[in-house]
């Protein structure tokens, strides 16, 4: 009885540590790529959402008209 217990332990750490726990790894990988992917989404759609109904960036999303430097009259 006493070795069947230690050999059954042994067998079941093996698998433990050799096989449910990559699996695990693996599952909770995809789980948070697929996670990742829609949180990104709605990153995309919420700056979508800032933008007006013609398509243009708001006025504070614009960058600054630049001057033209004009030579000075002599």
């Amino acid at each position: 009885p006493m070795a069947l217990a230690v050999i059954g332990g042994l067998i079941f750490s093996t698998i433990l540590s050799l096989v449910f726990v990559p699996a695990m790894f693996m599952v909770m990988d995809d789980f948070g790529a697929l996670i990742w992917r829609f949180a990104k989404r709605l990153i995309v759609h919420s700056e979508d959402a800032e933008t007006d109904h013609h398509g243009a960036a708001p006025a504070e999303a614009r960058p600054a008209p630049t001057s033209v430097a004009r030579p000075a009259a002599e």
